[in-house]
C-alpha cells in the first residue's frame, strides 16, 4: 500500500497530535498557516467505512482542533471539508478531513469556494526544512492545550484531549474541550 497517511515517515514528520483512533497531520501543501488534515489511523477510503467510535473521535477531534487553532491563530473563518472519490477531488485514497483557518486578505490568493480543489499548478509540497518549523510550532500549540493528565503517546506530538474522560467531555481541572489534510 502506498498511502502517505499510513507511511510511518510521513506520520513522524507531520504528526501534530493524536488519540486512539485519529491523527492530526500538518498539510504538506498548506494554503494558510494552521491548515491540517484529520485522518483515521485505520486505513479507510470513505467516511462510510469508519466505525461509530472512529466517526465520533473524528468529529470531536475536528471540533477541538478548530477551537485550539481559533484561540491561537484568531482566523476570520475556517473551511472544513472532505472529498470522496477521485472525481470529487480526493487525491489520497485514505479518508481525511481538511481544516483550514482563513486569514484576512487570503481571498486574493485562494478561491472563495471549492477551496480544496485549488489549481494543482499553485500547490507545492513543502520541503522538509520548510515543514519542520510549522510542525514544531503546531505541536507546541497542541501540547499546551491538553490536560496535564493526558499521556503523550508520540515523542514531540501531543495527545488529543478528551479521550481519558469520554469523547467530547470537558476536563474537570480546566475547561479545555477535546482536541483533535490530505495533501491535495
Amino acid at each position: 500500500m502506498n498511502c502517505p497517511f499510513c507511511d510511518p515517515r510521513v506520520v513522524e514528520s507531520q504528526l501534530l497530535t493524536e488519540n486512539e483512533n485519529i491523527r492530526v497531520l500538518q498539510n504538506i501543501r498548506p494554503a494558510n498557516r494552521g491548515q491540517c488534515v484529520i485522518v483515521p489511523k485505520r486505513h479507510v477510503a470513505t467516511i462510510r467505512e469508519l466505525t461509530k467510535d472512529e466517526l465520533i473521535s473524528l468529529i470531536t477531534s475536528v471540533q477541538s482542533v478548530s477551537q485550539i487553532l481559533t484561540t491561537y491563530l484568531k482566523p476570520i473563518g475556517i473551511n472544513y471539508g472532505f472529498n470522496e472519490g477521485q472525481y470529487a477531488g480526493q487525491m489520497v485514497e485514505h479518508f481525511h478531513f481538511h481544516l483550514m483557518p482563513r486569514i484576512e486578505g487570503d481571498k486574493s490568493t485562494l478561491p472563495e469556494y471549492h477551496l480544496f480543489h485549488r489549481d494543482p499548478s499553485i500547490k507545492r509540497d513543502l520541503s522538509p526544512e520548510e515543514l519542520k518549523p510549522l510542525v514544531d510550532e503546531m505541536r507546541d500549540v497542541f501540547s499546551k492545550n491538553r490536560p496535564e493528565t493526558s499521556p503523550e503517546p508520540h515523542a514531540g506530538a501531543s495527545r488529543i484531549v478528551g479521550d481519558e474522560e469520554g469523547v467530547g467531555s470537558e476536563s474537570k481541572k480546566d475547561h479545555h474541550a477535546s482536541v483533535g489534510d490530505e495533501t491535495s
